[in-house]
């Protein structure tokens, strides 16, 4: 089996201790979430604090057509990134 890394793009701006990664949702989209604060953006270009969405029960709603329920997403690896993600600069652990 081989091991998936898990990627991040930058730090979180609305939590010092998050970082933002990609997570793929049950429909197929990838968002980028914070892994501790658990806000969200659509698009690398556009993360900072005042543009972070903040999904919530009872739907996790980040737009109209996509969710984040907890248990229904998983974190994305390169293979998932859209093409326009690739040219940030992306981390691993």
């Amino acid at each position: 089996m081989t091991a998936v890394s898990m990627l991040w793009l930058k730090e979180c701006p609305h939590d010092d201790q998050g970082l933002v990664c990609p997570l793929v949702t049950s429909t197929g989209d990838v968002v980028l979430f914070c892994d501790s604060g658990g806000e969200a953006w659509l698009d690398p270009a556009e993360v900072s604090e005042a543009s972070a969405m903040f999904p919530r029960q009872p739907d996790w709603r980040v737009t109209d057509d996509v969710s984040v329920t907890p248990g229904t997403t998983r974190w994305a690896d390169a293979r998932d990134l859209p093409d326009a993600w690739r040219a940030f600069t992306w981390h691993d652990f």
